[in-house]
């Protein structure tokens, strides 16, 4: 399934073409928090709740590009 699919799939609350878009981005993730962290377990829940709310707040996301913060 192609990226586009599998955003319009966890738009509509699919959990498991949310969890394939986040498998690519989860090793480096971990490795990140728990860079920050200095704790494996404390790294996993700093993802695990990064990316509940990215599931939670897809809907919210639009086509196009990013729009400025200023």
């Amino acid at each position: 399934m192609c990226e586009d699919a599998l955003v319009a799939a966890a738009k509509q609350g699919q959990a498991e073409a949310f969890a394939t878009l986040c498998q690519p981005y989860a090793r480096r993730l971990i490795r990140n928090a728990h860079r920050i962290t200095r704790n494996h377990e404390d790294a996993e829940d700093a993802l695990q709740d990064a990316f509940l709310s990215a599931f939670i707040h897809i809907k919210n996301l639009t086509a196009g590009p990013a729009s400025p913060h200023g």
